[in-house]
């Protein structure tokens, strides 16, 4: 065997290895869940993870105060009304 035909032979077993690793790369693994006790939030509203379940996240609404979560108490629910004309 020459030493071009040897060359080659390398160079055709170097590329061959170069494209098994770039197969064999490992996927990206899902995104794991939230743990408990992590806030999911915006600037100044978030939602505190307390349990998941198969899919689902059960928590607590939290805003933000003086660098603190704290938990909602009361949400209003918004009334509906009636649009007219008149005041």
């Amino acid at each position: 065997m020459t030493a071009r035909a040897r060359l080659i032979l390398v160079v055709a077993w170097a590329l061959s290895l170069a494209g098994v690793a770039a197969v064999a790369q490992p996927k990206p693994d899902a995104p794991l869940p939230p743990r408990p006790g992590t806030v999911i939030s915006g600037t100044d509203l978030g939602f505190r993870v307390e349990s998941t379940n198969e899919g689902s996240i059960a928590g607590t609404l939290v805003v933000r105060m003086n660098g603190r979560w704290v938990p909602v108490e009361h949400v209003s629910s918004p009334r509906i009304k009636k649009l007219t004309g008149t005041p």
